[in-house]
């Protein structure tokens, strides 16, 4: 039953994290396709996620927590790719 309870607990993190993390796809993929119809979100609210999520990975590196390390890893990519589009545009 244990065994049972924590595969469970660790299915759903799994599942969570791509749901969550996949939620910046779809403006970076916006910005890429049609760059003049991109809705975008503020550059501060971007930033501040990235910084946010730049300090969780540094926190899941020392408690290697090996599901919020790929998490979070990815979401500071992703989120650091929305910055470029952001600052340089997608041309």
């Amino acid at each position: 039953m244990q065994m049972n309870k924590k595969t469970l607990g660790e299915i759903g993190g799994y599942a969570g994290m791509i749901l969550l993390q996949s939620a910046t796809l779809p403006s970076i993929v916006g910005a890429i396709v049609n760059p003049s119809a991109a809705d975008l979100p503020p550059l501060s609210m971007v930033l501040m996620v990235w910084v946010g999520l730049l300090l969780y990975l540094i926190r899941a590196i020392v408690q290697r927590d090996k599901l919020y390390m790929i998490s979070n890893g990815i979401g500071v990519v992703l989120n650091f790719i929305l910055l470029i589009i952001l600052v340089f545009g997608s041309n």
